[in-house]
């Protein structure tokens, strides 16, 4: 009897225990639980942080180490590629982060409020600007070298402030068209912090880390290969913050359009000398494949880029087909004149015009002459031809 007795009470007290320690748990969350984040109290702790806040000087605990930021960058589009002006211009988000001990809080004092948003004008941050830029120099984020009112900073309750402005922003980029249309190019943006040497700000980022393009829209023009984030030291005494660009040009739409027709027209004129030398239909044919190359390259002029220094080499093949053309058109000619000199009337072609040749007048083999003209230069157009097709789907096929 006394035994059970005991077990029982032993009983007794572990429930007992147990539902205390639960009791006491529901007890201290509860007040968490029902805590709310009133209006009052998020004003009270924005002008607690605020007044006095001196957004002029850098935060710091120690000023004799700098302060360091985090820097990453998330590419939206490709706004411009302009080769003519040598400009990059592209839109994203340039997100800095970075520790300010003023700022910081206790959420249990505030009604459990955590983070809370402050207007990038009331409170100090980096301005990073372009080294290179084809504008006006103006931090990131600005606009007609204001800060934009809608910009914020968010900071945490442990200090950490995040700063993302975006924005579109362009810059210098030497671009060689050289290569038109299969070119490639590697566009650098350098942005530094505004006032600011190694010993007061350290840019860092994660070298593993690329841009964020999760919300990047395709250009219809370019295709980004690849790209490259670091950061270091510049003029010997700057951070500097790099986005690397490596650019392909989609070369579809010139090579369908432009490259394509251009190699069939060429075609076409070279079969001028199947027609016999004898026809005069060969050289209305001849002079209507000069003048369509010649209107056709009316039409293309406003797609090549238009730049002289380096020349495109689609310029000079485009240009070598239309004197190849006009050359056929020569060639086609003489040789008509040529073969009228096997009919009857060449000994009074010879008389009255070519009175140099009149010791020659006995030749009778014009029109030999004439058919061994067709083949040298039919040849020599298919082969020519032919040759550059070949050079051209081989560079090609090596470049994609």
């Amino acid at each position: 009897m006394y035994r059970e007795d005991s077990d029982s009470i032993k009983c007794f007290r572990t429930f007992g225990m147990k539902t205390t320690v639960f009791f006491l748990a529901i007890v201290w969350l509860l007040p968490r639980r029902v805590q709310g984040q009133t209006q009052d109290q998020v004003d009270a702790l924005y002008k607690t942080l605020v007044n006095g806040h001196k957004k002029n000087t850098r935060p710091a605990v120690n000023h004799s180490f700098p302060t360091e930021v985090n820097v990453s960058f998330s590419l939206f589009q490709l706004v411009d590629v302009d080769e003519a002006m040598g400009k990059l211009s592209i839109s994203g988000q340039l997100i800095m982060e970075w520790y300010d001990h003023r700022m910081s809080w206790n959420p249990i004092d505030y009604g459990g409020v955590n983070t809370i948003t402050v207007p990038s004008s009331a409170t100090w941050k980096p301005d990073l600007v372009l080294t290179e830029p084809i504008d006006n120099a103006i931090a990131f984020g600005h606009a007609f070298g204001h800060m934009q009112s809608w910009v914020t900073v968010r900071y945490l309750y442990d200090g950490k402030a995040i700063f993302a402005p975006a924005g579109v922003i362009s810059s210098v980029c030497n671009i060689s068209v050289y290569l038109y249309p299969f070119d490639e190019h590697e566009c650098v943006i350098n942005l530094f912090p505004w006032g600011m040497n190694k010993q007061e700000i350290v840019l860092n980022t994660n070298t593993t880390q690329l841009l964020n393009i999760s919300i990047f829209s395709e250009d219809p023009e370019w295709i980004l290969d690849r790209n490259e984030t670091s950061t270091g030291v510049m003029f010997d005494n700057i951070f500097c913050y790099r986005v690397v660009l490596y650019l392909i040009r989609r070369s579809a739409f010139v090579t369908t359009n432009i490259i394509v027709p251009m190699y069939f027209l060429v075609i076409l004129n070279a079969m001028v000398f199947v027609i016999p030398a004898s026809s005069e239909e060969r050289v209305t044919c001849a002079m209507t494949v000069l003048l369509a190359m010649a209107f056709f390259m009316t039409v293309v002029h406003d797609t090549l880029p238009k730049v002289s220094d380096p020349t495109p080499r689609i310029c000079t093949v485009i240009m070598c087909y239309l004197l190849l053309s006009a050359l056929i058109a020569i060639m086609t000619i003489i040789n008509l004149r040529i073969s009228k000199l096997s009919e009857g009337d060449g000994e009074k072609v010879l008389n009255n015009n070519w009175k140099i040749w009149k010791n020659w007048k006995n030749w009778n083999n014009w029109k030999k002459a004439s058919v061994v003209i067709d083949i040298i230069c039919g040849v020599g157009c298919f082969a020519w031809v032919s040759g550059s097709g070949i050079a051209m789907y081989v560079y090609v096929s090596r470049n994609r």
